[in-house]
């Protein structure tokens, strides 16, 4: 890596795989929030303990693997189960409900947006406005009363209760920062 940082090699490889997990193992916590823009799974601070590493690795092994929480979607003459943490959003549309995935694909299913609320149990998952669920592990910022996600889309936040769901935004971000350290 003679003229290569890990950041830049992350970089490459994002380009490459946008659902390989990058791992930064470091001495220092300069360059943690310079790792943001490629999505990393864990920053490790060198020392880490062997129970901290051995966690990072279940991590792995669980996000590599079928245990992962799924959904049932109705859809026409069909259901599908999906992994929730492959849903963007859930957004109700008339008499259907759309759920946008984390492979830009929109899966338009018949079930009715009630039966959705159920993601809400999900730390992730939170209501933004009427018939609006995102993850927040896929949005970037609130700016202008809108929720910014990843993918470049954004949705209003409801009127009543939007400093509850910033405030729900905030701490659940920083609880992700936090697990950096953890």
């Amino acid at each position: 890596m003679e003229d290569l940082n890990g950041i830049e090699v992350s970089k490459l490889l994002r380009s490459v795989n946008k659902d390989v997990l990058i791992i930064f193992v470091s001495t220092t916590r300069e360059y943690v929030f310079d790792t943001f823009a490629v999505h990393p799974f864990e920053y490790l601070l060198k020392p880490y303990t062997y129970e901290r590493f051995s966690k990072m690795f279940d991590e792995v092994v669980y996000h590599y693997t079928d245990n992962k929480k799924k959904i049932s979607l109705k859809v026409p003459y069909m259901e599908l189960s999906v992994a929730t943490c492959d849903i963007v959003a859930v957004v109700s549309n008339l008499h259907s409900v759309e759920f946008r995935m984390t492979n830009e694909k929109v899966i338009k299913s018949i079930m009715p947006f009630k039966d959705v609320k159920l993601l809400l149990d999900e730390p992730c998952f939170i209501e933004i406005n009427c018939g609006i669920i995102i993850n927040m592990d896929y949005s970037l910022s609130i700016k202008d009363d809108k929720m910014n996600m990843k993918d470049g889309t954004s949705y209003h936040l409801k009127i009543r209760n939007r400093n509850k769901i910033k405030s729900q935004f905030t701490c659940y971000m920083v609880t992700k920062i936090r697990g950096i350290d953890t």
